[in-house]
C-alpha cells in the first residue's frame, strides 16, 4: 500500500469509527481521548471530525500501565459528559469506573486499546458490523439462559463453568443506545463466570495481546480451580512471566477467570493486538481480573485476556461451536 493510499484508508477508518460504529449524530459532544502511544492516529479523527462538523474534543492522557485503571480525576468532567467518547488509550479504559459513569449519564464508549496506523488502515474495521449483530444477539441470548459451560480444544482445553445468574453482554462492534460500549473491530459475545465456578484446564494457543507477551509460539497450558489460575505451564519464559504478572499487582483477585468470550469478526485476524484477537472468528478467549463492570463481582484493576484457537463450546448439553465452527 502506498503512503498516499494508506492515508486515505486510516482516514476512512477514523469516520467509519465515528460515524458507522459510533453512530455520532453531528448535534453531539463527542471526545476523544488518546496518549503518547495513540498519539500519531488522533490527526485521523481529528481531520474525520472536521469534514463531518463534529462538535468535537481531543484529549491527551497519560498512559495508563494496566487495562481497568481509572484516568486522572482532572479529565473526568470531559469524559463522563460525552455523548460518544472514543478511546484510543494503549490500555483499555472499558473495565473503569469513569467508563461506568459515562455510560449512566447517557453516553456511548467506544474501546479501542492497543490500536495502531496499521490497524486503522485494515478492512477487519470498515466492516458492516450491523450484518452480524442477530448472530451475536443469539449467542448471547444462548449464554444468559445458560447455566453451565463446557470448553475443550484439540490441544488439551477442558473447563466446565458455570454461569447461572450471569447476563451476557451481546457486543457488535457498534454502539447506538445510550450506554453501548463497543470495541471495534472486536465482534463478540462475552459472560462473566461466577467468580469461584470454573475448573479445568485452559491451553492458549492464540496470543495474549498484552505488552511483553503477544502471538504465541508455543502453548501455555493454565490449571484452573475453584475460579483461580494455580498453575501455569509450558516451554520458555512466558509462564514465569505470567507468574510474575499476577503476582505483581498484590491481589490473588489476578486470578480470577473473569470472563468468556467468543470471537465473531469473520475478516479479524490473530495478530497480538487486542481487538482483532478477540473478535476473530473461530477463536474464544479468557479474561481473568476485573469483570465488576460487564456483569461480574471482582472489582481489581487488572484485566488480561487469551486467546485460543478452534474451540468446541457447550451451553449446557447443546453444542454451540466445535472446533472453531458455528454451529446455529
Amino acid at each position: 500500500m502506498s503512503y498516499h493510499s494508506h492515508e486515505i484508508a486510516c482516514l476512512k477508518g477514523a469516520r467509519h469509527l465515528i460515524v458507522s460504529c459510533g453512530s455520532y449524530k453531528r448535534s453531539e459532544n463527542l471526545v476523544v481521548v488518546f496518549d503518547k502511544n495513540t498519539a500519531n492516529l488522533s490527526k485521523y479523527f481529528k481531520r474525520a471530525a472536521v469534514e463531518l462538523k463534529a462538535n468535537f474534543k481531543l484529549i491527551k492522557l497519560p498512559a495508563a500501565l494496566m487495562h481497568g485503571e481509572e484516568p486522572p480525576s482532572e479529565f473526568l468532567p470531559d469524559l463522563v459528559n460525552a455523548d460518544l467518547l472514543i478511546c484510543l488509550r494503549e490500555n483499555s479504559m472499558a473495565h473503569s469506573k469513569a467508563r461506568i459513569l459515562q455510560a449512566k449519564n447517557g453516553g456511548r464508549f467506544l474501546s479501542l486499546p492497543q490500536f495502531n496506523i496499521n490497524l486503522l488502515a485494515d478492512p477487519c474495521v470498515v466492516v458492516d458490523y450491523r450484518k452480524y449483530f442477530n448472530t451475536v444477539r443469539k449467542l448471547a441470548n444462548e449464554l444468559s439462559s445458560g447455566t453451565d459451560l463446557y470448553i475443550t480444544s484439540v490441544l488439551g482445553t477442558n473447563l466446565h463453568i458455570k454461569v447461572d445468574g450471569r447476563s451476557a453482554n451481546c457486543c457488535p462492534g457498534f454502539v447506538k443506545d445510550a450506554g453501548d460500549l463497543g470495541s471495534p473491530p472486536d465482534i463478540e459475545a462475552n459472560i462473566s463466570p461466577l467468580e469461584d465456578g470454573s475448573n479445568g484446564v485452559l491451553v492458549v494457543d492464540g496470543s495474549i495481546p498484552f505488552e511483553g507477551f503477544g502471538m504465541l509460539r508455543d502453548p501455555v497450558k493454565m490449571k484452573i480451580n475453584a475460579g483461580k489460575v494455580v498453575d501455569i505451564s509450558g516451554n520458555g519464559i512466558t509462564p514465569r512471566k505470567l507468574e510474575k504478572l499476577f503476582d505483581g499487582h498484590g491481589s490473588e483477585k489476578t486470578r480470577i477467570l473473569a470472563e468468556v468470550g467468543i470471537g465473531l469478526n469473520p475478516f479479524a485476524k490473530l495478530s497480538g493486538v487486542m481487538l482483532t484477537d478477540e473478535g476473530s472468528l473461530g477463536t474464544m478467549h479468557m479474561g481473568f481480573g476485573s469483570n465488576y463492570t460487564v456483569g461480574g463481582l471482582n472489582d481489581v484493576s487488572f484485566h488480561v485476556d487469551f486467546v485460543f484457537k478452534n474451540p468446541s463450546l457447550f451451553i449446557d448439553d447443546k453444542m454451540m461451536i466445535q472446533n472453531g465452527m458455528l454451529m446455529f
